[in-house]
């Protein structure tokens, strides 16, 4: 079974775990719009890069804007979040689309309330060598924890 975790936003990351591993992984590929001042995520290469694994499921982080967010922010936010849904939609039906909030995975893995590196000794426990990037962590352990809810 292949899961997709994805942690949407410019600086996310997506990461495919197969049968229960760790399997492959990439940043959130962008473009630069508004006369190159912007990003925006790249909808069509994030298809082309997820296609190839035929996922069976796709999970995706369900977040929301925070306190003391500007607009601008929470709108660019929402506008990556929607990019990763229509990418997952392109690529599974969507009753396999899960929605994974931050708190379900991290309360979990006992990640809750802790900073945003406590993830490394989590994903070396269950993968092995840490990936490159925090996200790409986070994406993993987002796809594992679903696949684990699958499995079950």
């Amino acid at each position: 079974m292949n899961i997709i975790g994805i942690d949407p936003g410019i600086n996310g990351a997506w990461a495919v775990i197969s049968d229960g591993a760790f399997y492959a992984s990439g940043r959130m590929p962008t473009v630069m719009y508004k006369n190159r001042s912007k990003k925006l995520i790249c909808a069509r290469t994030l298809l082309e890069e997820l296609e190839v694994y035929r996922p069976d499921i796709i999970a995706i982080e369900n977040v929301n804007s925070r306190p003391g967010d500007g607009t601008q922010s929470a709108f660019n936010f929402g506008v990556a979040f929607g990019g990763a849904i229509f990418v997952a939609q392109m690529l599974v039906d969507h009753e396999r689309i899960r929605f994974v909030t931050p708190r379900m995975w991290k309360e979990y893995f006992g990640l809750s309330k802790k900073p945003k590196n406590a993830v490394k000794p989590v994903f070396e426990s269950a993968f092995g060598s840490y990936p490159k990037n925090i996200d790409i962590a986070d994406a993993a352990m987002i796809g594992y924890f679903q696949w684990l809810r699958e499995v079950k």
